[in-house]
């Protein structure tokens, strides 16, 4: 239904104290009847889910076909 097409980190080479900041372009084929829920996910193990880390979420409005955010 979605696909994610570019992902750029703002503000990169900040101090360790700085929020985080993404900009994400996607895609929608169709019609979303709910918002999007984001996820920053730490991914400590490549065998288990157990011990990810999800160290911020955001929601966004539900897009409209072949919207960009």
């Amino acid at each position: 239904v979605s696909q994610v097409s570019v992902v750029s980190v703002l503000e990169n080479s900040g101090p360790f104290d700085y929020l985080f900041r993404f900009q994400v372009w996607f895609e929608c084929r169709k019609v979303l009847p709910h918002k999007l829920e984001w996820k920053i996910i730490y991914m400590a193990s490549a065998e288990s889910e157990k011990y990810d880390q999800v160290f911020d979420s955001a929601l966004a409005k539900a897009p409209r076909i072949f919207s960009w955010v």
